[in-house]
């Protein structure tokens, strides 16, 4: 999984770049690349510090932001697109998730249904 990430996120992340100096650029010129980096490591910083204080929210606030991200591409304009956005963003975080056996076995003890052996 952790490959997985590192391989579909370090480019997804490079992006990143490229769209800031789109939506910066013609507001701040060239200082947009200096602006940019001080609000991406502000974040982090936060993030960083979030996630210290409060590590639970930290995820869950962190796991909805990228559902949200993630599925902005997928979802169309409509009524329904918030829940389309979510739904689209949460199947690469959860899937993966519900294949780990450790998670498994946590939700087979909160389940009211007690699973079948095999």
């Amino acid at each position: 999984m952790l490959t997985t990430g590192i391989a579909a996120g370090l480019p997804h992340g490079a992006l990143d770049v490229l769209t800031a100096e789109a939506s910066l650029k013609p507001g701040l010129g060239q200082r947009w690349r200096q602006f940019f980096i001080a609000a991406y490591l502000g974040a982090v910083l936060l993030i960083v510090a979030f996630w210290v204080i409060a590590p639970g929210f930290a995820l869950t606030g962190l796991l909805t932001l990228a559902s949200f991200h993630f599925g902005e591409g997928f979802a169309h304009v409509g009524p329904m697109r918030p829940l389309r956005t979510l739904a689209h963003g949460l199947a690469p975080i959860v899937i993966p998730a519900w294949r780990i056996p450790a998670l498994s076995r946590q939700r087979s003890r909160c389940s009211p249904v007690t699973p079948m052996p095999g």
